[in-house]
């Protein structure tokens, strides 16, 4: 008698095929890390901004720069202001997002910071838009996109 210790091939080849399935089953859980990382920095420069921009108006009224046009100075730095809000192209000065991973961009209609590492810029990004305070009883519309769309990748 030969005692053969071992596997057959036919085993070795089932539990092949089930790490398999047990691979495919849990590599999109792994793929989706990165995405949830972005969307968690861009939720997070949402609150950034927000507070940024509640801050720099409590500065302007109580130094009295509500009105139309003005300018308060945190630390060092001179932000313009609309009705006490940061204007659209000062906005950036209140924050703190010098590094590799949030871009910056201004236009006439708002202001946007996008993950660099993302797919689409338009589909991961902050908005903030000054242009929608035209009194004083109007605040900036500060957005979040983190979604996709049928025809651009998501955050």
């Amino acid at each position: 008698m030969s005692s053969n210790s071992g596997f057959t091939l036919i085993e070795l080849v089932t539990v092949i095929v089930i790490l398999g399935i047990l691979a495919i089953t849990a590599a999109p859980r792994f793929v989706n890390f990165s995405s949830d990382a972005r969307i968690s920095v861009m939720e997070s420069l949402k609150g950034s901004v927000i507070s940024a921009t509640d801050m720099v108006h409590a500065q302007a009224v109580i130094d009295g720069e509500d009105g139309k046009e003005g300018t308060v100075t945190i630390g060092n730095t001179p932000i313009d202001l609309t009705y006490g809000y940061p204007t659209n192209d000062s906005i950036y000065l209140a924050l703190d997002t010098s590094d590799d991973v949030l871009i910056f961009e201004t236009s006439d209609t708002a202001s946007y910071w996008y993950h660099s590492d993302a797919p689409s810029s338009q589909r991961c990004r902050v908005t903030y838009n000054a242009n929608a305070v035209n009194s004083p009883d109007k605040r900036p519309v500060i957005t979040i996109v983190t979604e996709p769309s049928t025809n651009l990748d998501g955050c």
